[in-house]
């Protein structure tokens, strides 16, 4: 199976890239700049394209770069996820950004005739459909994934395709500059520096790992699962588990933390409805024992 995969960079699409490439089928990577970081592995990737897909041009830079190659599967990962300021340009920017990138992606997927397109949104548009959180996962992010969604849907009923969309909890693991909490929290510790946790830690938060996700995506498209897939851990966790886990890895080494007065939202997932992926994820203290074997392999150069 040949795979485009944009986003390839970021952290879900480096290891998308990894997991297909080792089970065999060819990828072929776009990324916004390259090169991406030094800890990026190329070597999974038979072909890595640099296109800026929110520009206007990008569908014929597209077409230039490829020589022919036809497509068994999309695979789009790319999104701006950058941090919001209260400037309604800002947000628009990263609304229009987003949109503009799945266009686009969708028009050469059009003209390359690829059978299937699989669109990373979020578990956020089930709340939004549920009329749960509504104050919390409001955002420009999440109207791009929500509007993105039917976007797709409209390409479909255009040029009839196998559709794929993954709604995923929160996602961890590493990668550089990645904003999380688990990997700030990681960073922390292994630094010997404070944790700081907000509130009194009992707010309530649904985590994947990051290599769950991708081998849940190489899953799908071996099996042609069709339709919109809830991936979330079946076990939602507060923040002082999360801690506890963090404290399991690192001992015996002591993780020194303190609460302080912040709000931040929690958001359980047991009353979305709607298809959940089947697959035995790892637990928290699985996903974080894996990041701090990378951590620590890259300790020189990486600073919390």
């Amino acid at each position: 199976m040949r795979v485009l995969l944009t986003g390839a960079g970021g952290l879900i699409g480096r290891y998308c890239a990894k997991v297909l490439a080792t089970a065999g089928h060819e990828v072929i990577a776009i990324v916004r700049n390259n090169p991406v970081d030094k800890f990026w592995d190329c070597s999974s990737v038979s072909e890595t394209w640099v296109v800026d897909l929110a520009s206007k041009n990008s569908v014929e830079q597209l077409c230039d770069l490829n020589s022919g190659l036809t497509f068994d599967s999309f695979v789009h990962c790319a999104a701006d996820m950058s941090a919001i300021t209260s400037d309604n340009q800002d947000q628009y920017a990263l609304y229009r950004n987003n949109i503009d990138s799945l266009w686009n992606i969708l028009s050469f997927r059009q003209i390359c005739s690829a059978p299937t397109f699989l669109y990373f949104s979020t578990f956020f548009v089930s709340y939004l459909e549920q009329s749960q959180q509504m104050q919390f996962v409001m955002s420009p992010y999440t109207l791009s994934k929500m509007h993105g969604e039917s976007l797709c849907s409209m390409f479909v009923e255009n040029d009839h395709f196998r559709l794929m969309v993954v709604r995923p909890s929160f996602v961890y693991g590493f990668v550089p500059q990645h904003d999380d909490l688990i990997s700030k929290w990681l960073q922390f510790a292994l630094a010997d520096d404070e944790l700081h946790i907000a509130g009194n830690g009992e707010t309530i938060r649904n985590y994947v790992y990051v290599e769950d996700v991708a081998s849940a995506v190489l899953k799908m498209l071996e099996t042609r699962t069709i339709g919109t897939t809830l991936m979330i851990n079946p076990e939602d966790i507060s923040l002082n588990y999360v801690i506890k886990a963090i404290e399991y890895v690192m001992s015996p080494k002591l993780v020194r933390h303190e609460y302080v007065d912040m709000h931040v939202s929690g958001f359980p997932t047991d009353g979305l409805r709607g298809a959940r992926f089947d697959h035995c994820f790892m637990t928290i203290q699985q996903g974080i024992t894996r990041m701090k074997r990378v951590y620590e392999t890259h300790s020189i150069d990486i600073q919390p």
